[in-house]
């Protein structure tokens, strides 16, 4: 294995690609693993710009390109879903504890600061 540096920044182990396993992004088992068929400009986004994890970090679905065809595997597509699934639960996390504990300026109108 070996290591590349994205143009972020970003220090990534590379794994050797097995050009079997990847599949283009319209590919059906690809579309079966997100839950139905999405808009191809949808799923340019995420590889592109991802979306919002936490902290501020962008999470971006893995892709290779095979010529002028984009390409992910199914194994790239099950991590990005969990790092999204994670990320999300996370924010919902911090979000339900937030609502809990009151404000200072609800503690103000009640006289307890």
């Amino acid at each position: 294995m070996s290591t590349t540096t994205s143009p972020s920044g970003d220090v990534r182990e590379q794994t050797p690609i097995d050009i079997d396993t990847l599949h283009p992004l319209n590919h059906p088992i690809i579309n079966a693993k997100l839950g139905s068929e999405r808009n191809p400009s949808t799923k340019y986004r995420w590889v592109v710009q991802g979306v919002a994890g936490v902290d501020g970090e962008r999470i971006k679905l893995r892709c290779t390109y095979v010529g002028r065809t984009p390409c992910t595997s199914v194994r790239w597509v099950d991590e990005w879903l969990d790092a999204v699934t994670q990320a999300r639960l996370s924010r919902a996390a911090k979000s339900s504890q937030s609502r809990d504990e009151p404000s200072d300026s609800e503690l103000d109108s009640v006289g307890l600061t």
